[in-house]
């Protein structure tokens, strides 16, 4: 190979060329052909650190959304309780025989407890 042709292979000036050395034109292409593998490799572990990550965030975010909608439907059954409580049993409980029990399925007249 001519030094024209390195040259223009490795896209150095004939100003610059010239002080460079046969050796140090073929180290220069050596580090050039064996730092492919070395990119390579390390964008896979790039991409596979980013879908790891990825994975980490998405797991969190499942969780807590999980978390949130559990607080939404407690919030949501205290509610419910207390507008039980206020005006279904206070208003059964000035009807005859109609008792507020947690045995209500045994007990003629007999109606849940609001935490039932």
């Amino acid at each position: 190979m001519s030094d024209r042709d390195l040259e223009k292979q490795l896209g150095l000036s004939t100003h610059h060329a010239s002080r460079m050395t046969e050796d140090d034109v073929a180290k220069l292409a050596a580090f050039t052909y064996h730092s492919h593998p070395v990119l390579t490799i390390l964008f896979c572990v790039g991409v596979v650190g980013a879908l790891l990550s990825m994975s980490h965030l998405s797991f969190e975010l499942v969780e807590s959304q999980a978390l949130q909608n559990a607080k939404v439907y407690a919030q949501l059954m205290k509610k419910a309780r207390t507008l039980y409580s206020s005006e279904i049993v206070s208003r059964a409980k000035m009807v005859d025989g109609i008792s507020v029990t947690h045995n209500y399925l045994n007990q003629e007249g007999g109606i849940p407890l609001p935490a039932t």
